[in-house]
């Protein structure tokens, strides 16, 4: 009788246990609370990032390099700013820049 009573607590509580990860992956269809996200290719390596560093906002897509060029990223951003000093008010810009090899060689941004 002990073993068909411990096996019928197992089974309930493995129950509950399902159940508790079914709302969770439920809720990873309405929500993905993360400070970075990385969506990675075939070969293992990062394409897009998506991320917050510090203050600022970052959507990187990267092009990976061939032998004429290096590789390319493409990065969006958006930040509140802050003034030199940082003793001012905020200063807000966002912006879309073209990376290749880590130089900027194209950019566009708009700040207050």
């Amino acid at each position: 009788m002990t073993d068909r009573h411990e096996r019928s607590a197992g089974l309930e509580e493995l129950g509950l246990r399902l159940d508790a990860m079914e709302q969770i992956v439920a809720g990873l269809g309405e929500e993905v609370c993360t400070r970075r996200l990385q969506v990675i290719d075939g070969d293992g390596r990062a394409r897009i990032t998506a991320e917050v560093v510090g203050d600022t906002a970052e959507l990187r897509i990267e092009v990976p390099g061939g032998e004429r060029v290096g590789d390319t990223h493409v990065v969006a951003f958006a930040t509140p700013g802050r003034s030199a000093d940082m003793s001012g008010e905020p200063e807000p810009s966002a912006g879309v820049a073209v990376q290749v090899d880590g130089n900027v060689v194209a950019s566009l941004d708009y700040s207050t």
